[in-house]
């Protein structure tokens, strides 16, 4: 579902519409005073039901997005390992000839 639960919208539409209402008394009628808090509590409980939908979109676990392009209909990547946070990891094996020349380059790059 969504992140939170409607329980945050009342609660914004609600502290919209008595910002509105006190807002609104200082110079209009009290009819028209309700009415413009009532829109304005429709309105924030549709805004703040957008910002929750969207905020469940944009929190969405990246173990959803990746799983399938790493294991697309089930195929299986050794090579591939998840580890505690749910985070691919690529395991790569390198010889011994390439750690030699990267602890090298590393070498150099501190004589510098």
């Amino acid at each position: 579902m969504f992140i939170g639960s409607w329980k945050i919208n009342l609660i914004i539409s609600i502290i919209a519409f008595f910002i509105v209402f006190i807002g609104s008394m200082a110079t209009n009628t009290l009819t028209t005073s309700i009415f413009r808090s009532f829109l304005a509590f429709l309105l924030f409980y549709l805004i703040s039901f957008i910002f929750r939908w969207l905020w469940k979109i944009a929190l969405k676990s990246n173990d959803d997005l990746v799983s399938d392009e790493v294991h697309p209909e089930g195929e299986v990547h050794p090579e591939i390992e998840d580890n505690t946070n749910g985070d691919h990891i690529r395991k790569v094996d390198y010889s011994a000839e390439d750690i030699e020349k990267a602890s090298q380059y590393v070498k150099e790059l501190i004589d510098e």
